[in-house]
């Protein structure tokens, strides 16, 4: 049985900030992501007297339907009913990134604020991922929580939390230009050998290890910047939505690579991240 929040009317606004994330590169396919700095999504709640939900922003790839979904997924999980206003203000840096899941969990955290926190993040994590929105279960995570998140199981949901190698940081350029037969990070034959290996080298900080687990099937197909990025010493690399992405031994190395990757263009938009950042929070 749902109450309303009668005290929302004279509640301030509340804003929340959630990373994007990387995520389908090999050999983790969709099974594993962690955050990134410096991109995400913004969501600012601010209680209406008007009935119901209405998002207004930039309508990126849809995403007001994900952030009104998701809202009212966390009102069912915290048995609430309300009225507010939700702004949505992508901070993706141009990069295009998938946004879906830092407009979730941005969303879900700035409406459980403004209800008085009374869903931790585990659950609304879990509410992201019931409220129809047809998000990615550890992308989701790896936003709301940040890190390096590997979903070993959605039904119910369980995940650990990877440790990440001193050092280990992720190199992003934008693609600006690129047909459907580069995009990579689908699973190849030897996945769950590969995947162990992954593991293993997160935990053993082996850097060796975690390229040899991240080397493409057939590195003859890689895109020419990718193939560059290999050849400076990336550990691993993958497209995604628009961007390329290589993942990088230090942040000199993944500065380096990254602007290789973007073949020296101006136009190209370059970002460099840890691999183990922060996640979803209220600003």
């Amino acid at each position: 049985m749902s109450h309303t929040a009668s005290h929302l009317q004279e509640a301030q606004p509340i804003r929340a900030f959630a990373p994007s994330v990387l995520s389908a590169f090999e050999p983790c396919a969709h099974h594993v992501a962690f955050a990134l700095s410096g991109s995400g999504e913004t969501v600012t709640a601010r209680p209406t007297k008007e009935g119901g939900l209405t998002v207004r922003g930039s309508d990126v790839d849809g995403m007001h339907s994900v952030v009104l979904l998701v809202a009212q997924a966390v009102l069912a999980s915290a048995g609430m009913e309300s009225s507010f206003e939700l702004e949505l203000t992508p901070q993706t840096a141009g990069l295009g990134l998938s946004c879906s899941a830092a407009s979730a969990s941005a969303a879900a955290l700035a409406v459980n604020q403004l209800l008085g926190a009374p869903l931790r993040k585990r659950e609304l994590v879990r509410a992201c991922l019931e409220s129809g929105a047809a998000l990615n279960a550890a992308e989701v995570t790896a936003s709301m929580m940040g890190g390096l998140i590997c979903v070993h199981a959605t039904s119910p949901l369980s995940w650990i939390r990877l440790p990440v190698p001193e050092g280990l940081s992720v190199a992003c350029s934008q693609v600006l230009e690129t047909s459907a037969g580069e995009q990579r990070g689908e699973p190849g034959p030897n996945v769950s050998g590969k995947m162990a290996a992954f593991v293993s080298a997160c935990y053993s900080a082996d850097f060796a290890l975690l390229g040899l687990s991240m080397e493409p099937d057939d590195l003859a197909t890689l895109p020419q910047p990718l193939a560059r990025a290999r050849g400076m010493g990336a550990l691993g690399v993958s497209v995604r939505e628009r961007s390329y992405f290589a993942l990088c031994v230090s942040e000199r190395s993944a500065l380096e690579i990254a602007a290789a990757m973007g073949g020296g263009r101006g136009e190209s938009v370059l970002l460099v991240s840890p691999a183990d950042c922060p996640g979803g929070r209220i600003v």
